[in-house]
């Protein structure tokens, strides 16, 4: 039972974290190309012509997640990642 136990436990920490939002300019308005990534990683991807994104990856990388894109102050959020938990987030980017 506690073999059971840990394993079933090992199978759900590996369960991807799936990451989405909107980045928007200080004026509201959608910042498509922003660069969005777990920090210390070569996991990422860059938001849509709508300012969208979608980020899935391992429970267990950093919680912290950044935001860059040239011309705009680098913005990082620190989330309590949970194997397979889905977590939204709207981020204003700040000009340089």
């Amino acid at each position: 039972m506690i073999l059971f136990s840990l394993i079933l436990g090992l199978m759900f920490a590996n369960d991807p974290v799936l990451i989405t939002g909107s980045v928007f300019n200080e004026a509201g308005q959608p910042l498509p190309g922003v660069h969005v990534y777990p920090e210390e990683t070569s996991i990422g991807t860059t938001t849509d012509i709508a300012g969208r994104f979608e980020l899935r990856v391992p429970s267990t990388v950093s919680n912290n997640i950044v935001f860059s894109m040239v011309g705009y102050r680098r913005h990082t959020e620190t989330l309590e990642m949970e194997a397979g938990g889905e977590y939204e987030l709207f981020i204003i980017m700040q000009p340089i």
